[in-house]
């Protein structure tokens, strides 16, 4: 009897072992991908939570700004793939441009780099960026200039709009 309960013992420790040694290897982790144009909507709501009730279709619209209509983030993504995302904070205060171009940047996929600055037909200072994964994951059709004219796979540009916040979306042309 004592040795039966020494065998189970030991084996419950090496079944304890085994899992706290595979606890976290990189092979049993989940990793979810990270929120950004291009990705899925799943990976944006775990930054901006569930769109709110002012979303229809393909236009989701999340963070409702506290007694009022403004919602901080609108996002186009048709089956579930995010398009463009549009920004604005619920205080009426100017951001700088260069705060809001670094706060849309962290939607970029990871392998974006920055291409050339640029400013939109209404005077919008803007940046363009290239991403080989991005390139990939969108519809080439999203992919031109306002003329109409194809631009690079890949071609994202984020936009400092006149009212204060920003907006991104594949190709040059809002």
């Amino acid at each position: 009897m004592l040795w039966e309960s020494t065998v189970s013992l030991r084996l419950r420790f090496a079944i304890l072992a085994a899992l706290l040694a595979t606890y976290g290897t990189p092979a049993l982790a989940q990793v979810l991908p990270a929120p950004a144009i291009g990705g899925s909507t799943a990976a944006l709501e775990q930054v901006l939570g569930g769109p709110n009730d002012a979303s229809i279709g393909a236009q989701l619209h999340y963070q409702r700004c506290a007694g009022t209509d403004v919602d901080q983030f609108v996002v186009l993504a048709p089956n579930d793939q995010v398009w463009t995302i549009q920004r604005a904070w619920c205080d009426l205060a100017s951001v700088p441009a260069d705060e809001r171009f670094a706060d849309a940047a962290r939607f970029l996929p990871p392998d974006a780099a920055a291409v050339a600055p640029f400013t939109t037909d209404q005077g919008e200072s803007a940046l363009t960026y290239q991403s080989a994964s991005l390139g990939s994951a969108l519809p080439a059709a999203l992919l031109h200039d306002c003329a109409g004219n194809a631009v690079p796979p890949g071609t994202v540009s984020i936009i400092a709009d006149s009212l204060g916040g920003w907006f991104m979306c594949p190709g040059t042309c809002a």
